[in-house]
């Protein structure tokens, strides 16, 4: 007879009726992780759903998850003024996730303003600052190629060094050419 397993399945179903109960009244991080929930069972429509009822409450991983719906199209079309207004809304809530993609289409340009690498490098390096690798590797990447700051090898070395030990892949790699470079 296994009783660790039935108390977790117990446990689970119950922490399953809490997040309902909880979203159903209106508590915002219940709706976030309903959303969630759904978002990883790919039922997006009814993750838009949630997301937007927690987004409306200012709660800034929903509207991060509603501006990368926005930009990759799940759920709905691809749409990135629709993803950046998104994005702004959870960096205002300091959200690292939307700081690093929110800058990504700026890095890219993927607005209809065109690029903006300054705005880009700002919020990499606040994403940075908050430990997200991802960002780490681009400020590396800045840095190398001196865009938006001048150039140095060193600073490059440093964030890509940051972002590897955080075990971003392209990171490590990017370390491994720099020293056959040298």
């Amino acid at each position: 007879m296994s009783y660790g397993g039935d108390i977790y399945t117990n446990w689970n179903k119950e922490l399953e009726k809490t997040d309902s109960v909880l979203a159903s009244k209106g508590v915002a991080e219940g709706q976030y992780i309903l959303g969630y929930k759904f978002y990883a069972k790919k039922d997006y429509k009814t993750a838009i759903d949630w997301f937007f009822k927690a987004a409306k409450q200012n709660h800034a991983s929903a509207q991060y998850f509603l501006g990368r719906m926005a930009e990759f199209g799940e759920g709905r079309e691809k749409n990135y003024i629709d993803a950046a207004k998104w994005y702004e809304c959870a960096v205002k809530g300091d959200n690292a996730s939307a700081m690093n993609r929110l800058a990504q289409i700026y890095y890219y340009g993927n607005l209809s303003t065109g690029k903006d690498k300054d705005k880009a490098f700002g919020l990499f390096r606040q994403a940075a600052d908050q430990f997200d690798p991802q960002a780490m590797y681009f400020l590396g990447w800045m840095y190398e190629h001196g865009d938006a700051v001048q150039k140095s090898i060193k600073e490059a070395t440093r964030y890509y060094r940051k972002s590897s030990q955080q075990g971003y892949a392209s990171a490590t790699k990017r370390l491994q050419e720099l020293q056959i470079v040298k």
